[in-house]
């Protein structure tokens, strides 16, 4: 008799866009939320940089039920973590963020540097590993300014995908061009938007350019737009995204993750 050995079967996920960076990820029941904000829309956040919210979540951070993880990119800005998302922190089970931030918040939060590991187990069973990767919030020599900033990589270890990439608040620069080299996520949440806040001379995120590189230097990942909308500080939104990838050819690599909807994922085949 003879025996086959069949790959394991691929995770069951679904995603939510709940606005701005937050994203629920559910990974074989397994729940996952990058950067939690869950302040009302026209919310204020004075200080060096006044930030303005221009937008409601899509849903209530209550009809989430119980978070199991939550992948904080970063904690001293509001539009990552505002007041609602910093009430959830201690609710859930995990919370992985950068060393300083691991600092100020204490309690569950753990601090990671870029390449640190952690994993996790799914209900039934299934291991995921959460590579921290390297981000760059802004020109080089940024981080005495706005402060330490890092991204997420989500692999499943029973199939040996690379299920997502969350660039966290980042430019185009080498430190994200080794992380597509080093995996080849399914999924890429690039955190776009171009924002400028009018007190700051230069420009913190990606913009459509830079997506569009971050889309050719993983041409086998489908990319996720967020974190360019729900906020005054941002310059560029979905209909410059949609029209920068439609005139490369390239709109079928985009998925457009409407606020408030479900979707359920193909880790299968990105084709």
């Amino acid at each position: 008799m003879t025996f086959i050995n069949l790959p394991p079967a691929p995770p069951h996920i679904e995603i939510v866009h709940v606005g701005g960076p937050t994203v629920l990820i559910e990974i074989d029941g397994y729940k996952i939320i990058t950067d939690p904000t869950f302040d009302e829309a026209q919310s204020i956040y004075p200080g060096p940089v006044t930030l303005h919210k221009t937008e409601a979540p899509a849903v209530d951070r209550k009809d989430l039920g119980k978070i199991d993880l939550v992948l904080l990119t970063h904690d001293e800005h509001a539009d990552n973590l505002d007041h609602s998302g910093r009430e959830l922190l201690p609710l859930a089970q995990h919370v992985l963020t950068t060393q300083s931030g691991a600092k100020r918040l204490k309690n569950n939060a753990v601090g990671m540097s870029p390449w640190d590991e952690r994993r996790f187990r799914t209900p039934n069973g299934r291991e995921l590993k959460i590579t921290a990767t390297p981000a760059q919030h802004g020109p080089e020599g940024i981080e005495a300014v706005v402060g330490e900033v890092i991204g997420f990589v989500i692999t499943d270890v029973n199939s040996q995908q690379d299920l997502f990439y969350i660039t966290g608040d980042t430019v185009w620069y080498p430190g994200v061009k080794m992380v597509v080299d080093t995996f080849k996520p399914k999924y890429i949440f690039a955190f776009a938007g171009a924002a400028h806040p009018t007190e700051v001379p230069v420009r913190l995120t990606m913009d459509t350019n830079e997506v569009l590189s971050l889309s050719h230097a993983s041409p086998n990942s489908k990319i996720i737009p967020v974190h360019q909308d729900n906020w005054q500080h941002f310059t560029q939104g979905k209909m410059l995204m949609d029209t920068a990838f439609a005139m490369f050819g390239l709109q079928k690599r985009l998925i457009d993750l409407a606020p408030g909807t479900r979707m359920i994922l193909n880790t299968a085949d990105n084709n």
